[in-house]
Parts: structure tokens; C-alpha cells; sequence
């Protein structure tokens, strides 16, 4: 009798995960370009930076280049200006289940490591650091610069993972 209850009792429970529909999955992604901006603000460059799906950056590139920027500056006056662009989206599907509507989960502007720039060698244990925290660490920092574009002030912000430590040490020096 136990028997003949448990596997109608398991009948039930195949039948109903059979029968429930899948639910679409939300995506996620970061879109990043190195951007050009003109004095006033506007785009004139883009130069995808991350793969994506070009159907998504056929979607995104327009839509950017109509958003207004403030230029960086000059002694006190704006300036054409390079600067990172970072598009963090989520893709939601449609109830069709064909289609994706974007939303904007962040978007940041700033500085980006170019060729030129000597990358940072971390120590075993600041590796193992980071891989105790999922694999990945998330500095912010707020970085002032004087007018001939050198640091001259570094904070860290809140956002960060990490509050302390070599890594955080390691990424100020870089």
C-alpha cells in the first residue's frame, strides 16, 4: 500500500513539472565601448570595447548616441574627450517568448586601462583572495586629477567588495 502511494505520489510530481511552463529567462550583460565625446557632450565615436550579440549593439549604439555627456574640461572650459562607456542591460523576454525588451541596469562612464598601461601582478594570496569572494572583486574608487591629468587624490567608495587589504593597495599604486 505504501508502495501504490508513493509512486502515484511520484506519478503526480513528474507529471506536474511536465506540465509547467517554462519561464523565460532573464539575461544580463555589459556592453562597453571606448566613446569620443565633443566638447559639447555629444557622441561622435563609438569603438565596442566587449563582445555582444549584434542584434543587441545594433539596438544600444543608437540609442547612445543620442544621449547627452558632460565633457570633460580644460582649465575650466569643455574639451573634446575619450572616456570608457559601461552599459550594464538586462534582456527581458516578451511574452511572445521570441523577443527581448532592454532594460538599463547601470550606466558609468571613466577612465579604462589602455595598451600602454603597465598591468599589475597580484601575489598568490591576494589571488586566493578573490577567489574566496566568488572569483571576481569590485573596486570603486574616486580619483582626483589636477589639470595636467595627473592623480592626485585616491578613495575608496562604497560598492566596493573589498574594505581592506593588499588588493585594495595593489589597485591604488596601479
Amino acid at each position: 500500500m505504501i508502495r501504490e502511494l508513493f509512486l502515484s505520489a511520484s506519478m503526480l510530481a513528474t507529471s506536474g513539472a511536465i506540465a509547467a511552463p517554462k519561464v523565460p529567462e532573464v539575461l544580463g550583460t555589459t556592453v562597453q565601448w571606448k566613446m569620443t565625446l565633443d566638447a559639447q557632450g555629444h557622441v561622435t565615436a563609438l569603438d565596442l570595447q566587449s563582445g555582444t550579440i549584434d542584434a543587441v549593439r545594433e539596438k544600444l549604439e543608437p540609442v547612445v548616441r543620442n544621449w547627452q555627456f558632460i565633457s570633460g574640461t580644460v582649465n575650466g572650459e569643455p574639451a573634446a574627450t575619450e572616456t570608457m562607456l559601461s552599459v550594464q542591460i538586462s534582456l527581458l523576454p516578451s511574452g511572445d517568448g521570441e523577443s527581448y525588451a532592454i532594460r538599463f541596469e547601470d550606466v558609468r562612464t571613466g577612465g579604462y586601462v589602455g595598451e600602454n598601461t603597465k598591468q599589475p601582478r597580484f601575489t598568490k594570496s591576494a589571488a586566493q583572495a578573490v577567489l574566496r569572494n566568488g572569483g571576481f572583486a569590485r573596486l570603486v574608487f574616486e580619483i582626483s586629477f589636477d589639470k595636467a591629468g595627473i592623480p592626485q587624490a585616491i578613495a575608496l567608495q562604497p560598492g566596493s567588495t573589498s574594505k581592506k587589504g593588499r588588493m585594495i593597495d595593489y589597485a591604488e599604486k596601479a
